[in-house]
């Protein structure tokens, strides 16, 4: 799971138990976006290592060419 945009002081501020114990239990990072928090954009950037500019991927939604309409992923 990845929370993008999701502010680190209220997740130390905050109890919230099972989310503290899915990170001592599994993988936690604190890491920081490279641009606006928009989900595929950061998530394509985290797990490929580059940024939008090299990846491609710049929104949450793509063009449908052939129904002439934007299509949210």
């Amino acid at each position: 799971m990845l929370l993008d945009g999701f502010g680190l002081d209220y997740y130390d501020l905050s109890p919230m138990p099972t989310l503290k114990r899915w990170a001592r239990e599994g993988f936690f990072r604190r890491i920081r976006g490279v641009m606006s928090s928009v989900t595929n954009t950061n998530v394509t950037g985290v797990c490929c290592g580059v940024h939008a500019d090299e990846h491609g991927i710049t929104g949450n939604s793509y063009w449908d060419a052939e129904g002439d309409r934007e299509l949210f992923m």
